[in-house]
């Protein structure tokens, strides 16, 4: 086992779930939920752990020929994945630099979403959160990786696969 030292401040992160549940058991949060199960309290922050908000996502992948993008063809050639580590590795030029450095997307809004009936029912706050301008309702992104990993595509084909994520849900 690898230990490591630090003779300063660390920052650990671990994720959106991982990092306030590390926090918790290490005596961060509401006093008396920690008291409550035998942690010993260091610093009472009552938000930690509350107001998850996970961000469902889905993926679709779609299959098209190769005079989209050769991405497949590509990935699937032991022989220029190997001559693209030499090009990258030289100057980072090559199918590295084509096909795996650019993830594009946005962060967009629902049009009309402020007229919609569950946007209505909400809580006040809710709505003036969701109104701000810059609050998404959504992301995308593409040129992501191939899924379900281990697809195999028929000679000649390739793909685009794009995710899209829920970004401030309000199911309950």
């Amino acid at each position: 086992m690898d230990l490591a030292y630090s003779t300063k401040e660390v920052i650990l992160s671990g994720g959106f779930i991982d990092t306030p549940k590390l926090l918790l058991l290490n005596g961060i949060g509401p006093a008396k939920e920690l008291e409550e199960l035998g942690i010993p309290v260091v610093k009472d922050l009552p938000g930690v752990g509350k107001q998850l908000s996970d961000h469902v996502m889905a993926f679709m992948c779609c299959e098209m020929d190769t005079k989209h993008n050769k991405k497949y063809a590509f990935e699937s050639d032991e022989a220029l994945i190997k001559e693209a580590e030499v090009a990258w590795a030289r100057d980072k030029t090559g199918a590295f630099d084509l096909y795996n450095n650019t993830l594009w997307g946005g962060f967009l809004k629902v049009p009309g979403l402020e007229e919609l009936p569950e946007f209505k029912a909400l809580d006040r706050d809710i709505q003036e959160f969701l109104s701000k301008e810059k609050t998404p309702t959504y992301e995308f992104c593409a040129n992501c990786i191939l899924v379900p990993r281990g697809t195999v595509l028929p000679k000649g084909s390739s793909y685009l696969t794009a995710i899209a994520f829920l970004m401030n849900g309000q199911s309950q």
